[in-house]
């Protein structure tokens, strides 16, 4: 059976892109579920494994400039060279430039991991 007619596709390193969504210092203050080194590690630990595979990675904030603040710096520097796309629009998929990097990724696959996805990443197209 083709892809093209197949309802699941697996996902796999040469079909799938990262999307980082608002990992940024002010953020971590609503995070309740554990703690804020744990939640670093992780999406660091993340990162580092996508970056491994040769998996496309996009970053995202909203506001860096605001009280929200920027990207954590342990995730930048764990990505030298991935450029940090700031935004002012709320729902990621709104702003045309991070829709253009999607879009050139070329991967019919997307996992998100962000802080407030439920708004930021709500609508996707």
């Amino acid at each position: 059976m083709s892809d093209a007619t197949r309802l699941y596709v697996p996902l796999k390193p040469d079909n799938t892109a990262i999307l980082l969504i608002d990992h940024q210092l002010g953020l971590f203050t609503g995070v309740r579920d554990f703690e804020t080194g744990e939640l670093k590690h992780n999406v660091v630990a993340f990162a580092k494994a996508a970056k491994a595979m040769n998996i496309p990675i996009i970053l995202a904030t909203i506001g860096r400039d605001t009280m929200w603040g920027p990207t954590f710096p342990e995730l930048t520097d764990a990505l030298p060279g991935v450029a940090v796309h700031d935004r002012s629009v709320l729902n990621v998929f709104d702003d045309p430039e991070i829709a253009a990097k999607i879009e050139a990724t070329g991967r019919q696959n997307l996992i998100f991991a962000g802080i407030s996805l439920e708004v930021c990443a709500g609508f996707p197209r």
